[in-house]
């Protein structure tokens, strides 16, 4: 998660940062794992920001730090339609609108 639970500057450009470094460390690994035979790994990103609910969610004898709300519903949906498109990383306009077209 970025920008929760501490606020992070240029929170929408790490994370796609991020998505594109994911990437990119796939090539050698698959690869690597082509040469001994083995299925290739592929990962979906959606990205997208906005406002969300953020904590520790579960009891005292199981719990996790999780993120819930709209955003996260989105984000999950873009990562969706990433097998629809055939791609890798999909963002929202609103996250978009963060990031320097030049570099992205």
């Amino acid at each position: 998660y970025w920008n929760t639970p501490d606020l992070v500057e240029d929170h929408c450009v790490k994370a796609a940062s991020t998505a594109l470094a994911h990437q990119r460390a796939l090539r050698p690994l698959n690869a690597e794992l082509a040469g001994l035979g083995l299925p290739k790994i592929s990962i979906r990103v959606g990205l997208h920001t906005g406002k969300v609910l953020t904590g520790n969610i579960g009891s005292l004898t199981k719990m996790k730090f999780g993120c819930m709300g709209d955003a996260v519903n989105l984000a999950s949906r873009l990562e969706g339609l990433c097998k629809l498109y055939q791609v890798s990383i999909v963002c929202s306009g609103e996250l978009h609108e963060h990031l320097d077209e030049d570099v992205f």
